[in-house]
């Protein structure tokens, strides 16, 4: 069949995984042939038009739309060539329109000659696509496909994905044996959960892989930098990108560079931002292909009869894939197009499975009943291949002892619980009476430093968040901080949060424009519900603006920042920097002094607690000063007062006595600690004997009443100085590798297993809780208690 194809002027148009495969060919030639091999997206993109970062653009800055958007437009419009009283499809025809008009299309006006020149090979694919149909019944044309060969098979049953795992390991261990070569053997069909499960269990009988794992560029740590980088100015982006990037990172810092110098031809980034992330989105990453492993193969595959497959998961709704009426042109307009409908493409997806499995001559196919989570059923396709299905399968427990020692187990849980005895586990029982079953030390064994600071790439970036992870429990900054196992994606909530302080940081800047800023800050796209409540919440934030002016004229520190970052230094064997960012700082220097009023807003219910400083947890206030006395622009300060204000939600709670407009504001007070001092605190608060800034702030014939919050100087710079001592013990303690599982319990609160993500993993028992004496009043200053309970 090769040699047939393989001939000069012949232009083969297959799918991706058969012009890997001709390519393969080709390159084992000892004579050069003239030849040309493309896929059928090729042939469209070359037929009709390609595009590039321009066209989106374009579509994007002229109806006001995402780039995603833009693209699925884009992609629409290889199949409209008329209007057809659509309004979907009218839309996209007359935006193709102005694309063209503007010359924003690709177009190759000398590929019809090309196509005539050529003799045209359609290759192994019993199916051509309407649209590609269209264009090669222009021409002269042949199909070849390899001889149907006709090939019967059988299915396995299992009662569980495990067990179809542990057998799947064991048929391969037996082929090895047998002398099969572990590069001819292949798994098919795989999903994520079989990917993670073949990864533990295939790692119990030692059977190397080299799994299809694809991610996006994205959602890797260099892409979260290069935003946070992110400026007008792309070179200074680059170059300070650069500064931070790892010897295993140089790969994906090209590729981040190659997706910039698409955009050249723009002398601002900051207006294509949202199109370079969208690039970023669509960039995969794949894994490097790794010899003597048993690796993934598509079916679609050109499959020789050397090569053995094990196609899992042969289940109802998995395999054949099933398409559904969802995407942008329904099934009714799809029809009007002459393009396949979800009808059409389950249809061929069904013939393309029966014609792939007829081919294969050795494959051993599987499917599960349940799994942890879910039951499922034989696929029905198998009423039209009618194989042989195989129930009752047994596990060969002759190549894993670790494996069999974990099904004992599960088997011993069984019995324990409901009394149950099967087969199994009377054969594993008798060959493993010592399995240490039910024990468990959960102790962290300890990190060596090097591997320790291997994995800190040499450099440590603390902040209030990780220390009180830390001081909370060490175990837990462990596996968030240094390991980073936790998922992060931007909720909702967070969005908000993000957007208010946002707002906040420009609202009383000069110029500034409320409408604008907020609306510019949101990039994502929204449901109907959150643009619902975004839309209420534009104007609470903009009465939460109004209320903070009215604060602004009883302040006369007519200085401000905003969205401070400060970066402090600190010693240690590899480089550590202690960064905090303070959301509004206002100050005025007087007579060699430095008057400051520290404000954090906070999105949820503001925590004033400073008696667990003396542990290092809850240390938020006291850090901002320590940031602020090692501002570089502020010298010998004097802090009139730090506060927490309360920006979302805010409950209000009836009262007759006041207007809801009253409530609100009240609301908004700023909630922490004011210097006693009223002539330092009068430059921050006018209206300190019955404030209307500061919640609870009042004074009486006595001096402050019993509900203000108020502090000393002595005091303020004694929280400052003990919370400063408490980041440089955790810095040391982290260094040194101590991540014990060790959650801190004050009271009867446990604070260290608080909002923990983390208790599938720790196990922690009581012996691990570290009681802690609790503090009332700030007693523990100036005292020589340890804290600790004895």
């Amino acid at each position: 069949m090769f040699d047939k194809l393989i001939q000069n002027n012949n232009l083969i148009i297959t799918d991706s995984n058969n012009k890997e495969i001709l390519i393969k060919y080709i390159s084992t030639m000892n004579n050069l042939c003239n030849v040309k091999i493309i896929t059928f997206n090729e042939l469209i993109k070359s037929y009709y038009f390609d595009y590039d970062s321009k066209a989106i653009y374009y579509l994007m800055t002229k109806y006001n739309i995402k780039a995603s958007v833009a693209r699925i437009y884009i992609n629409n419009m290889y199949y409209i060539d008329k209007l057809i009283n659509e309004s979907k499809v009218d839309n996209i025809y007359n935006m193709k329109q102005e694309l063209i008009d503007n010359k924003l299309l690709i177009r190759n006006n000398y590929y019809d000659n090309f196509l005539s020149s050529k003799n045209i090979i359609v290759y192994n694919t019993k199916y051509i696509p309407n649209n590609v149909k269209r264009i090669l019944d222009n021409y002269k044309y042949e199909v070849l496909v390899d001889d149907n060969k006709n090939y019967k098979h059988t299915i396995y049953e299992f009662n569980s994905i495990d067990n179809e795992i542990s057998f799947i390991a064991s048929k391969i261990i037996d082929l090895i044996n047998n002398g099969v070569d572990i590069n001819n053997i292949f798994l098919a069909n795989l999903n994520d959960e079989y990917r993670l499960l073949i990864k533990r269990i295939f790692g119990m009988y030692n059977i190397p892989i080299n799994l299809n794992i694809k991610y996006s560029l994205y959602n890797l740590p260099i892409s979260d930098r290069f935003i946070k980088l992110y400026e007008s100015n792309i070179e200074n982006t680059i170059n300070n990108l650069e500064k931070t990037i790892t010897k295993d990172e140089i790969d994906l810092f090209n590729k981040i560079v190659n997706i910039c110098n698409k955009y050249l031809w723009c002398d601002d980034y900051n207006i294509i931002k949202e199109l370079i992330i969208d690039d970023l989105k669509n960039t995969n990453i794949n894994n490097d292909i790794i010899e003597n492993t048993v690796k993934e193969i598509n079916l679609s595959s050109n499959i020789d009869d050397n090569k053995y497959i094990f196609l899992v998961g042969f289940n109802q709704g998995i395999i054949p894939i099933i398409h559904k009426d969802e995407d942008y042109f329904s099934d009714k307009i799809k029809q009007k197009l002459g393009i396949e409908t979800s009808v059409d493409k389950n249809i061929i997806e069904k013939e393309k499975l029966i014609s792939n499995l007829s081919n294969i001559k050795n494959i051993i196919i599987t499917y599960k009943l349940k799994t942890i989570t879910d039951t499922f059923s034989l696929s029905n396709i198998n009423d039209v291949l009618e194989y042989e299905v195989i129930k009752d399968n047994n596990i060969n427990y002759n190549y894993s002892n670790l494996y069999n020692k974990i099904v004992l187990s599960k088997n011993l849980d069984l019995f324990n619980k409901y009394g149950t005895i099967n087969e199994d586990l009377k054969l594993l029982y008798s060959n493993y009476k010592n399995i240490d079953y039910r024990s468990y030390d959960n102790k962290f064994s300890g990190i060596d430093n090097s591997d320790l600071y291997k994995l800190l790439d040499n450099k440590l970036l603390l902040s209030y968040s990780s220390l009180d992870n830390y001081n909370r429990c060490s175990f837990r900054y462990y596996l968030n901080n240094i390991l980073k196992i936790s998922d992060y994606e931007e909720s909702f909530m967070q969005l908000i949060g993000n957007l208010f302080h946002y707002v906040l940081s420009k609202a009383f800047l000069p110029n500034f424009n409320y409408d604008e800023v907020f609306d510019n800050y949101i990039e994502k796209s929204l449901t109907k519900k959150e643009e619902f409540f975004i839309g209420k919440l534009k104007e609470e934030l903009r009465f939460i603006i109004d209320t903070i002016n009215s604060h602004n004229k009883h302040c006369s520190l007519d200085n401000e920042l905003y969205e401070e970052k400060v970066y402090i230094n600190l010693e240690g064997n590899i480089k550590v920097t202690f960064m905090g960012i303070i959301d509004k700082l206002k100050y005025k220097e007087v007579d060699g002094e430095c008057i400051v009023a520290i404000i954090d807003y906070k999105t949820g219910n503001p925590n004033l607690n400073l008696n667990n400083v003396v542990y290092g947890i809850e240390m938020q206030l006291p850090i901002y000063i320590y940031l602020t006395r090692n501002h570089p622009k502020l010298n010998n300060i004097k802090v009139a007062g730090f506060y927490l204000q309360k920006i979302l939600n805010n409950e209000i709670k009836a009262d007759l006595k006041h207007s809801y407009e009253d409530l609100k504001r009240k609301n908004l007070l700023l909630q922490g600690y004011s210097n006693e001092n009223t002539a330092i605190l009068d430059y921050f608060d006018d209206s300190y004997e019955d404030s209307v800034v500061v919640k609870s702030l009042k004074t009486t014939s006595k001096g402050f009443s019993s509900y203000s919050k108020v502090l000393n100087n002595n005091t303020i710079e004694e929280i400052t100085d003990l919370a400063e001592t408490k980041i440089k013990e955790s810095t040391n303690d982290i260094l040194d590798g101590k991540f014990d599982i060790n959650p801190k319990r004050i009271g009867i609160n446990n604070l260290g297993c608080e909002f923990c993500s983390f208790k599938d993993i720790c196990f922690k028992t009581e012996k691990d809780i570290v009681n802690l004496k609790e503090y009332k009043n700030m007693e523990f200053l100036g005292g020589d208690e340890s804290g600790m309970d004895a």
